[in-house]
């Protein structure tokens, strides 16, 4: 049975908890997707426009409709990203912290550092720039406890 997931509302189901593949497919062309340590990973690769934010939001949705979902974003393979892309990001915390859960955004590149930082995004997407550091942060409501 496929589920249809809806923008997220009050009034949205929540799903199930992390540590299961989102139920919408993610584009091989754009990267991978996988569970490690219960925590939902985006590995991103390429550019990230708006063909590719209309083409991955769905699997995004998927791992943020869940109760208590854990995410991590890496971004360490982007070359470059857009507002569209920042536009996935923002929706994929906000639908996190409404759900509290944790987001955890991956990302050493210079270029999207400044795009993210240009934006006014650094401090509610906090980036940090590696795999190992987003993984030492701590899962739960308590990390995002500002509701933005």
């Amino acid at each position: 049975m496929t589920e249809r997931l809806a923008p997220a509302s009050p009034s949205s189901p929540v799903l199930p908890s992390s540590g299961t593949l989102p139920a919408a497919p993610f584009p091989e062309a754009y990267g991978q997707v996988y569970v490690q340590e219960g925590r939902t990973v985006f590995e991103v690769r390429g550019e990230i426009d708006l063909l590719a934010a209309t083409r991955i939001g769905p699997t995004f949705d998927s791992a943020t409709g869940r109760a208590s979902p854990a995410v991590v974003v890496d971004l360490n393979r982007v070359d470059f990203m857009d507002c569209s892309g920042l536009t996935l990001l923002v929706r994929a915390r906000r639908r996190v912290v409404e759900r509290d859960g944790t987001l955890n955004l991956v990302c050493a590149r210079p270029p999207l550092l400044r795009t993210i930082r240009a934006a006014r995004l650094t401090e509610l997407l906090r980036p940090v720039p590696d795999m190992a550091e987003a993984f030492a942060a701590p899962t739960g409501h308590d990390v995002l406890d500002e509701r933005s």
